[in-house]
């Protein structure tokens, strides 16, 4: 059942098809009824976070004589003036027929549940949402069109139906937005929007920033250049919401698209649904991966992606989270293990660095070649300065790689070898020798852990 107020704003909203003079209709009455703590004109006290509802561009229209009286016959036909409270513009189980378009009007604590928009629905730049604004159960038969659009708190889709297109384009999310067992029928489009985070006080905090639980796409989806959160470290009061995105249990049946994204936190996509055509490339996971709140649940989540790319044969992207997730094990982990798991990013970049490890393999054996010579340089002028340097380079490779035995009795490098032990002028050649007899091998795995990770079929 509609609500009682639900005509009068359907009236003020359809009263003049002329776009500017409907705005100032509109938004003319709300600075005529507000209450002035809400419009900011008068100081006021109380918890925070308070309302406050900022002017359109160039002020609160000031509605003349005629103007009030239109809008005084719209009250005294549909049931009187709304009063301001907890649901204020109230559109709650309406069938709204025809186009419905809502640029440039300042909305305010906004219901449409259970409403069906029989037509398309338009909001653009100049579209304002103050405080919390409710889609719950609604229908839109034939797409909602949203850009650049500002949501100044809690946002609620939930449950709501979307059987054409669903376009978010550079809307700012910014309390937090609800998706939660939406269905998306047709392309589901949010590039270049923004789920940014506010201040809220513990007691008001919220789980999810973006939340897309249970959600389904059955066409193209796209959040491109998409942020979920903002940045945290300029937020000291911050204590929520641990899943700054959370897909758990959504299902994307087709192409879908996180290209640039920015996430604040560690998404969650849990007991998700992926399509075989999902494109992470160029998201920037930085924010997330020094997130240091949820350590536990962290791991759990880059454990889940890294499943899910390996069942989806993605062998890039499922080692990109495998080193995601080795990086949040370090913060948990004893000394001895986090330790080694560092050692483990500095030489192989947890098996994918195939220039890393290679630096490490070439290099261990290049520098120790550089002392053999040197241990051996006070008699290069007898012996020749290229004879000890190739001599010194072929030795410390044959103890690096001991077991081809290039260096013992019969080896190609054993004149070498030799070479260095009549003109052992410091003592070094031994020592040089079990170091790189223990190091060698390590390297050289790490190397062929690397090149078997990056080029492997399967």
């Amino acid at each position: 059942m509609s609500n009682k107020h639900a005509d009068f704003w359907y009236a003020l909203l359809n009263h003049s098809q002329d776009q500017k003079r409907r705005a100032r209709l509109w938004n003319g009455y709300l600075g005529w009824k507000l209450p002035s703590k809400t419009k900011g004109e008068i100081d006021s006290k109380g918890s925070w976070p308070q309302l406050t509802v900022d002017p359109p561009d160039g002020g609160w229209p000031k509605l003349n004589e005629e103007e009030r009286r239109t809008i005084e016959e719209l009250a005294e036909r549909h049931g009187g003036h709304p009063e301001f409270e907890f649901k204020y513009i109230d559109f709650s189980g309406r069938i709204i027929p025809g186009d419905t378009d809502f640029s440039g009007l300042i909305l305010v604590r906004s219901d449409f549940s259970g409403t069906t928009f029989q037509g398309p629905v338009t909001l653009s730049h100049d579209t304002w949402f103050y405080d919390h604004t409710w889609f719950l159960n609604a229908t839109f038969e034939e797409g909602l069109h949203c850009t650049g659009t500002w949501f100044d708190s809690l946002l609620s889709f939930a449950d709501s139906c979307f059987k054409d297109v669903a376009h978010f384009m550079d809307a700012k999310f910014m309390g937090g937005a609800s998706f939660t067992r939406v269905l998306f029928k047709g392309n589901a489009i949010f590039n270049n929007s923004r789920f940014e985070e506010r201040c809220w006080p513990s007691i008001m905090a919220i789980p999810e920033l973006a939340d897309f639980r249970n959600a389904k796409f059955m066409a193209r989806t796209s959040f491109r250049r998409v942020i979920f959160g903002n940045d945290r470290t300029a937020n000291s009061r911050r204590v929520w919401p641990e899943r700054s995105a959370d897909f758990s249990d959504a299902e994307f049946m087709t192409t879908t698209e996180f290209q640039g994204a920015v996430f604040g936190a560690v998404p969650a996509f849990f007991n998700a649904t992926l399509h075989e055509d999902t494109d992470f490339g160029l998201v920037d996971w930085e924010k997330a991966e020094t997130e240091t709140i949820g350590v536990d649940y962290a791991i759990r989540a880059w454990e889940r992606l890294e499943l899910m790319m390996s069942k989806l044969e993605k062998p890039l992207e499922r080692h990109r989270f495998f080193r995601l997730k080795m990086r949040a094990k370090r913060r948990s982990e004893g000394f001895l293990l986090r330790g080694l798991n560092w050692l483990f990013e500095k030489t192989a970049d947890y098996g994918w660095g195939v220039g890393r490890a290679f630096s490490w393999w070439f290099g261990h054996w290049a520098i120790f070649a550089v002392v053999l010579f040197a241990n051996t340089c006070p008699t290069c002028t007898r012996l020749g300065y290229w004879a000890v340097a190739l001599a010194a380079l072929g030795t410390s490779f044959a103890n690096a790689h001991a077991f081809f035995g290039l260096a013992t009795a019969g080896g190609y490098l054993e004149d070498s070898r030799q070479l260095l032990e009549q003109n052992n002028e410091w003592g070094l050649l031994a020592g040089v020798g079990v170091a790189e007899v223990v190091l060698g091998p390590a390297f050289l795995f790490l190397l062929l852990l690397t090149l078997r990770n990056r080029f492997r079929l399967a």
